[in-house]
């Protein structure tokens, strides 16, 4: 009764390890860095012209518009 009770705690604590593991993996590859276009100018009201205009002509992964004082701007982003 023991033995068993011991062996399930030891598989118990292996698994939070892993899973703990596994989410620290997912989430180190899931970081963005994001960086100001250097491309747009004025005010940023659509994120769909800003995303575009950061792929296309920037080469980043996305583009989105955010808000930064004073004004919504057209924020480029990539994996770090």
């Amino acid at each position: 009764m023991v033995k068993s009770v011991t062996s399930f705690a030891t598989f118990f604590v292996f698994l939070v390890l892993l899973g703990t593991f596994e989410m620290r993996t997912v989430l180190a590859q899931q970081r963005w860095c994001e960086v100001l276009s250097g491309t747009w100018s004025g005010w940023c009201d659509n994120s769909d012209h800003c995303d575009r205009q950061c792929r296309e002509w920037e080469h980043y992964d996305h583009g989105s518009c955010v808000y930064r004082v004073p004004f919504e701007q057209c924020m480029c982003y990539y994996q770090c």
